[in-house]
């Protein structure tokens, strides 16, 4: 057997074999016995053994097995990119519990202070284009609720008419001279099939004025 590399030429004398990472000695190298004659080497008839290379001390007494886990902690190895999503993944899947905890415990937001209705609504639709940010706005915050309420991952169909309600809504208030309580109980009516019982506070956290600020 040739002792020479295919790709540099240059003669070796063993190799690195059960590379488990990069870290100092944590693999094996096997050694090839040296050639005992011109005879056997023309024949073939070669020798080898493996020899363990002993790892150094400082990486036995701080090694340890792997973890059985895809990923861990902020990895050096890992893209930024990919661990930002990540991250993001983490904490919104908090957030989802912690919504879903609030409409469990029937808590509701109680708001400091409320801006002037008409002033705020004027604000909101004095133009169709304004309306649109807006409604591109809420959207992610209805879908991420219903999520909460219903436990379902993509409610992408209910997301679009809840927020197409809310906008009427807040045209009807602005125009209607009756009580805005009537107003919302004709919304919450057609949101009771979907939501069942817990559409009421759905819609008073929707109406919450934090989200229109």
């Amino acid at each position: 057997m040739r002792r020479n590399c295919p790709l540099c030429k240059s003669e070796f004398k063993g190799w690195f074999c059960n590379i488990r990472t990069s870290r100092v000695g944590d693999y094996r190298e096997e050694f090839l016995l040296p050639l005992k004659g011109a005879k056997e080497h023309d024949h073939g008839h070669h020798q080898w053994v493996t020899m363990v290379r002993a790892q150094p001390a400082f990486n036995q007494r701080h090694s340890r097995p792997l973890p059985w886990r895809r990923s861990f902690g902020r990895s050096r190895f890992v893209p930024p990119i990919e661990r930002q999503r990540r991250e993001a993944e983490v904490i919104a899947e908090r957030v989802l519990r912690w919504r879903a905890s609030i409409y469990e415990r029937g808590l509701r937001a109680v708001p400091l202070c409320f801006p002037s209705k008409p002033s705020l609504q004027q604000k909101l639709l004095e133009n169709n284009g304004q309306k649109e940010r807006i409604q591109r706005r809420v959207e992610p915050w209805i879908r991420r609720e219903l999520e909460a309420i219903l436990g379902d991952s993509d409610p992408s169909v209910l997301v679009h008419l809840v927020s197409s309600l809310w906008m009427s809504s807040l045209e009807e208030e602005l125009k209607a001279t009756k009580d805005s309580t009537v107003v919302k109980s004709k919304f919450v009516q057609q949101l009771r099939p979907f939501l069942h019982e817990r559409a009421d506070m759905f819609w008073h956290e929707l109406r919450y004025p934090i989200l229109y600020e």
